[in-house]
């Protein structure tokens, strides 16, 4: 179902999304794993990062150091994740732009953080473009709504100049409660 709202003087197309499956694409068949990674291209292509093409995303998934997590609905890719296992390093996340507002850029923070707790990571970073305030709203209320202790700090620019704020949230307390 898809619904249309206006605000702000524009109009904005939501999609009411009957379930978000989280999946990681090493657990897919080849012939997916190559479906999944042509839409996460594409949605590379869609938010410009063209440079993060095919060849640089199939080898995210070799040697096995990351896992790329997708967010996927009636076959449909609608963001991922890429997430390095043995640090706990979130380097990509991604949204396609149509699906955003509908709570995909949450289920994959939220897999993420359970996919760092599963693996037994004792940190979990990441950094965002801080000039952007709905990324500033959105991370910081992740934050939040799990209850946990971040670190944020301004870490340098991206290569376009925007300003990189560095976001480290210490797992360890989190991970012994759990075991």
């Amino acid at each position: 179902m898809i619904t249309t709202q206006i605000q702000t003087g524009e109009t904005q197309t939501t999609f009411n999304l009957p379930n978000i499956e989280i999946s990681i694409i090493g657990d897919k068949t080849e012939a997916i794993q190559r479906i999944f990674l042509d839409a996460i291209c594409e949605i590379n292509r869609k938010v410009n990062w063209s440079g993060y093409d095919f060849t640089i995303m199939n080898k995210a998934r070799y040697p096995h150091e990351d896992d790329i997590i997708v967010a996927s609905s009636e076959n449909t890719v609608l963001g991922y994740a890429c997430l390095c296992k043995s640090s706990g390093l979130l380097s990509f996340i991604a949204v396609d732009p149509a699906y955003r507002k509908n709570g995909v850029g949450r289920s994959l923070m939220d897999a993420v953080l359970q996919r760092n707790i599963d693996l037994k990571n004792d940190n979990f970073s990441w950094s965002y473009r801080s000039n952007q305030d709905a990324l500033v709203r959105f991370y910081n209320k992740f934050i939040t709504d799990h209850a946990l202790h971040a670190n944020q700090q301004p870490s340098g620019k991206y290569p376009n100049g925007d300003p990189r704020t560095a976001v480290s949230v210490d797992l360890g307390t989190l991970i012994r409660h759990t075991a």
